[in-house]
């Protein structure tokens, strides 16, 4: 059986809380772990073995159910996209969005203490000034690139190349929290499921954002305004939770 849906994170938005909820569903089954299939470093070919090798991992007893994954890195790395493509030109692609400057520091946060990253220890000013020094805009493999994860317009101008829209679903993660009963159902909808009442209360926890001086929040926003306004223009609606934020950070510069 082919995978026929992959959530491709982002990373920090809930896409681990989303495999809960998914398989709450009768007819739906998500792996649990990440097998990071697609995201192999770039120059491996593919074939008919290491397909049927990733295949045989979304083994389940549900019965005429749908099978899938989540793997954040997919999102930011084109050719992970590519292979998606060229493994099933049908796939469904669930995109959760969390506010940028949020899903970064959270981000740090979890590399630099719980997976005692090479960072830990390193101030924020210092840390933003070494990603804007290293960035590099087409990643070969996966890895930190905390920017470049929060460049959701590029992203989604790619999986756009690559699937018919009515084919990805984009979901903001402050949104589907406040509202998991709608959200999910949504979800259910889209994947070709009925829906269903699901128990809420199934949420791994999202790192909170660790609190910074707001003048390196700022300086988050300045790069993050562009792809920002890219991204309203591309899903046709400005994010209400984030431009809250943005007013109390900057006012109405």
């Amino acid at each position: 059986m082919k995978v026929n849906y992959i959530c491709i994170g982002t990373q920090k938005s809930g896409s681990t809380s989303l495999i809960n909820y998914l398989n709450q569903h009768p007819n739906i089954y998500c792996l649990r772990k990440e097998p990071h299939f697609f995201d192999k470093p770039k120059g491996i070919k593919f074939n008919r073995q290491m397909y049927r090798k990733y295949q045989r991992k979304f083994t389940t007893r549900k019965k005429n159910c749908i099978v899938g994954e989540k793997t954040p890195s997919y999102s930011y790395l084109p050719f992970a996209i590519n292979r998606i493509k060229q493994y099933n030109k049908n796939m469904k692609i669930i995109f959760l969005l969390r506010e940028p400057i949020s899903r970064f520091i959270s981000q740090y946060k979890m590399d630099s203490t719980t997976r005692g990253h090479k960072y830990y220890g390193v101030p924020f000013g210092q840390f933003i000034r070494n990603e804007l020094t290293g960035i590099n805009p087409k990643p070969m493999r996966r890895g930190g690139h905390y920017l470049i994860r929060g460049f959701y317009d590029k992203q989604i101008k790619h999986l756009f190349k690559k699937f018919p829209k009515k084919n990805i679903y984009i979901g903001i993660s402050e949104e589907i929290r406040k509202d998991k009963q709608k959200y999910y159902n949504q979800i259910f909808t889209f994947l070709g499921k009925n829906n269903i009442k699901i128990n809420i209360n199934k949420d791994t926890r999202i790192g909170s954002s660790k609190k910074i001086p707001t003048k390196y929040a700022k300086i988050l926003y300045k790069i993050y305004k562009p792809h920002l306004e890219n991204l309203y223009k591309i899903i046709g609606k400005r994010i209400e939770p984030w431009e809250n934020y943005y007013k109390s950070l900057v006012g109405n510069a």
